[in-house]
């Protein structure tokens, strides 16, 4: 990218990692549907598949997810990093799903032609739908292994993820996306498994995630929802000087209107 454009994507860095966690989900939890049902019937529907990767001319969610998370992370470095690792693991994902839709593709096309009508007597057709008859089932063969890889991919990216959330733990808009979004949370890593992470993220302090998401509200306005969270960060650490003292600073907002 140019340096105007990397000097805006930096500008607006805590807005567009949240914009990750969200997309990162979503692209895993779609694909989980997905790939359950090519499981249980062998296919999927070519126009919702590529509706979602994309192509050039259109870019779908997976692609879009791909271009933020290469324009974010793919940075030069001299060591492998967890970022580096997770943002190929998510380049590599879409690659492999970039072919398996085009093998629907293919499959769709091409199955159409075989079970049309033809003079049986024109040895070039004749010769024609065998090699497509043979594509086709070379195609068959091929795609639970490239599902199978992207499965095992998004595996290994949903791992590498959850150890780089940690350093999220500065960015509101991200430690809000992970404090409201218990239920998301959940479909992606397991039940019970958001209590885990908010714990994880910020050292067994889970109450520095609702101080943390009562000053985002308090900075936007929302007094009411900023009074909300500090009350559960409370809740947690009566203890805290610092959490006492912002909730001293909301009510007396509040008692302002």
């Amino acid at each position: 990218m140019e340096q105007k454009d990397n000097m805006w994507l930096e500008e607006r860095r805590d807005e567009f990692l949240r914009d990750v966690i969200q997309q990162f989900f979503n692209a895993y939890l779609h694909f989980k549907k997905e790939y359950r049902q090519f499981k249980s019937e062998g296919k999927i529907k070519f126009v919702h598949f590529a509706e979602w990767v994309g192509t050039e001319e259109k870019r779908g969610p997976l692609w879009n997810l791909k271009d933020l998370i290469r324009d974010l992370l793919d940075k030069p470095h001299q060591f492998l990093t967890h970022e580096i690792a997770f943002e190929r693991a998510i380049h590599l994902i879409f690659h492999q799903l970039m072919s398996f839709k085009e093998h629907i593709y293919v499959l769709e096309q091409y199955d159409h032609i075989v079970r049309q009508r033809f003079n049986k007597t024109d040895e070039e057709l004749s010769e024609a739908l065998e090699d497509f008859k043979e594509l086709m089932v070379k195609i068959r063969e091929e795609m639970p292994g490239e599902i199978e890889s992207a499965k095992e991919l998004f595996e290994t990216s949903l791992k590498l993820f959850k150890s780089m959330l940690p350093s999220f733990k500065r960015n509101k808009l991200a430690v809000r996306y992970i404090v409201e979004n218990k239920e998301v949370i959940e479909k992606v890593y397991g039940k019970s498994q958001w209590e885990k992470i908010l714990k994880f993220m910020f050292n067994n302090k889970k109450e520095e995630a609702y101080y943390m998401v009562a000053v985002w509200y308090f900075e936007n306005g929302d007094y009411v929802q900023a009074r909300a969270y500090i009350k559960k960060a409370l809740q947690l650490n009566p203890n805290s000087e610092k959490i006492a003292s912002f909730s001293k600073k909301i009510s007396t907002f509040l008692k302002g209107k």
